[in-house]
């Protein structure tokens, strides 16, 4: 069985049904009946009958090379936790836009809600895929600002008592660096 990951795409030789579980999208040659692309999703397993050839979530390697390794690695890991946990949502604090283009790239099933004080930015985290961008500007430490956030998500009615959201944010939070944490909160 041979593979080629192409950006979200999956080139297969295929010898039985291909499958993804979300649904993907399928795409075949009617001059080489054998061979396909698989359009997947960053959630998707790809199974070719019912061998698994893929698992986006699993196969995500970091890249140690890039200098937003670290943010990468917690974002990744924001989203696979909230697909373990059946997360609501995912929240994070942005200056620069980053945690949310990145935690999108990931295509989680959770809601992705980023705040930041940034308006210009704020406009732009709106055409992110799945991000819904909230303008915060309490920025008194992490714990306040993470039962901020909450608070303002639960009043628009977003999350309801007993959700499960994960929250990312860098500490300590006065540098205003990087995402480097994560959090995990139960509505209450």
């Amino acid at each position: 069985m041979k593979f080629l990951p192409l950006n979200d795409n999956v080139i297969v030789q295929r010898k039985a049904p291909v499958t993804t579980t979300s649904g993907g999208i399928i795409l075949q040659s009617s001059q080489e009946p054998d061979r396909g692309i698989v359009i997947a999703t960053a959630s998707d397993q790809v199974k070719v009958g019912d061998e698994l050839l893929l698992d986006w979530n699993k196969s995500y390697k970091i890249d140690k090379e890039n200098p937003d390794y670290i943010s990468d690695a917690v974002c990744h890991s924001a989203v696979s936790i909230a697909e373990e946990i059946d997360a609501k949502a995912i929240l994070g604090m942005t200056r620069s836009g980053y945690t949310g283009f990145r935690v999108s790239s990931f295509r989680p099933k959770s809601h992705i809600f980023i705040f930041t004080d940034n308006k210009p930015l704020l406009y732009a985290m709106n055409l992110i895929w799945g991000v819904k961008g909230f303008y915060y500007e309490g920025l008194e430490g992490t714990d306040r600002t993470i039962e901020d956030v909450i608070d303002i998500i639960k009043n628009k009615g977003l999350v309801c008592e007993g959700d499960v959201v994960i929250n990312t944010a860098s500490m300590p939070f006065y540098e205003k660096s990087k995402t480097n944490t994560i959090k995990i909160s139960v509505i209450k």
